[in-house]
């Protein structure tokens, strides 16, 4: 694995029995210590679910360390390893519903100096943005809302891939079965 330094704090844990270690975190002020779990990965119910034993929100928020997003995304696919929605070309934060029978996937740009700026006059429009939907099978349109244009997609294998050409602030791109 990779190793970084963070100055966090954190917990020390013992693993319950079933838990599953994931990644580690070391005393810098007592190298010869033993290392001790950062995360932790436990069957629950029909799933999984994961524990994180530093903090990781405070550290975030304060430096934005690319190793910290790693850590974290590689610990969201740990526990969605095929998720509904993945996104590449663009800093956009995603959120999905389903609204009469559609599935509505919401891109909100998420660009701009948030760490420091209290106010922001102007985000950019960000894009493209590509789109991988898992969906049961091929959809009868992909539209953009509010706007209602239609986008090109193609479907192979239980996968939509599409392309929103811009997002300015907020698009949705809504699925028709």
């Amino acid at each position: 694995g990779v190793e970084t330094t963070l100055t966090a704090r954190a917990v020390s844990v013992a693993l319950a029995p079933g838990a599953r270690e994931f990644g580690q975190l070391r005393n810098l002020e007592t190298p010869a210590a033993p290392a001790f779990p950062a995360a932790a990965i436990t069957p629950f119910g029909r799933g999984k679910i994961a524990a994180i034993f530093f903090t990781a929100g405070q550290v975030y928020a304060k430096d934005h360390p690319a190793a910290l997003r790693t850590f974290l995304h590689d610990l969201a696919r740990e526990l969605f390893p095929q998720p509904m929605v993945e996104v590449a070309g663009s800093d956009v934060d995603v959120t999905v519903a389903r609204n009469h029978g559609r599935l509505l996937v919401h891109l909100v740009n998420t660009s701009g100096p948030h760490a420091t700026e209290g106010i922001i006059n102007a985000i950019a429009p960000v894009g493209p943005v590509e789109l991988k939907i898992r969906h049961p099978r091929a959809p009868a349109s992909i539209t953009l809302a509010p706007s209602g244009q239609a986008l090109r997609y193609t479907f192979r294998e239980g996968v939509i891939a599409v392309a929103v050409p811009q997002v300015p602030i907020h698009e949705i791109v809504v699925v028709t079965p």
